[in-house]
């Protein structure tokens, strides 16, 4: 029926959504934080990105259950 394949086209693009995320977005705004002495705010988007990271990471748990043979990583 294809379901398995939607779930699993929709779990990877979850997984590049977390990581955009993680790797350019929030470390973008946390150097911005840092450069402008906002270590409050700096400290919050490295949170921020410990948490997506986190995330990402549970949609690759999710993602080799569906399809264990699928190499995304």
């Amino acid at each position: 029926m294809g379901l398995i394949g939607m779930e699993a086209e929709n779990v990877h693009l979850a997984i590049e959504e977390e990581a955009f995320e993680a790797e350019v977005m929030y470390r973008d705004f946390q150097a911005q934080a840092e450069t402008v002495g906002d270590h409050a705010a700096a400290e919050r988007f490295r949170r921020l990105r410990e948490d997506e990271r986190r995330n990402r990471d549970q949609f690759l748990t999710v993602l080799r259950d569906l399809d264990p043979a699928d190499p995304a990583e």
